[in-house]
């Protein structure tokens, strides 16, 4: 059983791009999961309870996979990418490009060390209370999407993990439960390169 990392790789209103990624157990290939990854998160934006929420062109590009050496001192052994060019159906205003939804990862272990996150996109105003929160529904129908992901994922014997590398070796921590709060985080890498346009009035 090999350790992965899977990066999602996308593009936000054609100006800006976001990744978010996390960990597998697997015994499968770079390639062979990969294209797994890319087939269940396509069926994921096929999701009409999702694809609603994000705007047309918020588009994941492809999904990145690495498998990792023993330790973090060693390489990446293999690599791969497969296609998913695809993203959300929504007209509505998207949020601003550093607001994320953040997904947290956790496991049966205590401590910073076993828990993960996951920055996902931002999604349209829909998802959002009339107090900047993001609403209910949203959240509901975004942990259900994403825990038939892992699902279809264990089918494939995938598994997600959390890995820490204290010690100057891979530890794997079991992914045992998904949660989304209603707070909307902060990506401010996101906006980096953002060339501002500014409205101008003379004092």
């Amino acid at each position: 059983m090999a350790i992965f990392r899977s990066d999602f790789q996308g593009s936000l209103y054609g100006i800006e791009e976001f990744q978010h990624g996390l960990h597998w157990n697997s015994s499968d290939s770079s390639a062979g999961l990969a294209s797994d990854l890319a087939a269940a998160w396509l069926t994921l934006l096929a999701d009409t309870a999702i694809n609603t929420y994000f705007r047309t062109n918020v588009i994941w590009d492809q999904v990145n996979v690495s498998e990792l050496g023993t330790t973090p001192a060693n390489p990446i052994l293999t690599s791969a990418q497969a296609v998913i060019a695809d993203g959300g159906t929504s007209s509505d205003p998207g949020l601003p490009a550093q607001c994320s939804p953040c997904l947290s990862l956790t496991t049966s272990t205590a401590g910073s060390r076993a828990r993960g996150r996951m920055y996902l996109p931002p999604p349209d105003t829909t998802a959002m209370t009339t107090t900047g929160r993001l609403d209910s529904a949203f959240r509901t129908a975004m942990v259900n999407a994403l825990d038939t992901f892992f699902a279809t994922m264990g089918s494939n014997a995938a598994s997600p993990v959390v890995v820490s590398s204290v010690g100057g070796v891979y530890t794997t921590y079991p992914v045992t439960t998904i949660r989304l709060g209603d707070v909307v985080d902060t990506q401010r890498r996101r906006r980096n390169n953002i060339a501002e346009v500014y409205t101008t009035a003379a004092v």
